[in-house]
């Protein structure tokens, strides 16, 4: 199948990074509709959307801002708990 062989040469970083990426411009693309909304009159779905956005924001903030530690999230193996990439 060659969505693994994509997925194989990309590799885990970039892959994270396309998947933040798109997470961004969603929640970007929901606050503009929210705000079409909200010129409409139709508050109730707007806000919804606003929510949703923050809740996007708030998960992309959580994996690229760094702790206490100096490290962010994304640059930890999530199996061992050590810094950098997993290599497969």
């Amino acid at each position: 199948m060659w969505t693994s062989a994509v997925f194989c040469t990309i590799g885990q970083g970039t892959m994270m990074d396309w998947v933040l990426s798109l997470v961004v411009l969603s929640a970007v693309a929901l606050l503009a509709g929210a705000f079409v909304l909200w010129r409409r009159g139709n508050r109730r779905q707007a806000t919804l959307m606003i929510v949703l956005a923050i809740v996007m924001f708030a998960n992309v903030a959580l994996w690229t801002v760094p702790d206490s530690t100096g490290t962010a999230l994304i640059e930890q193996d999530l199996v061992t708990g050590s810094q950098g990439s997993p290599t497969r």
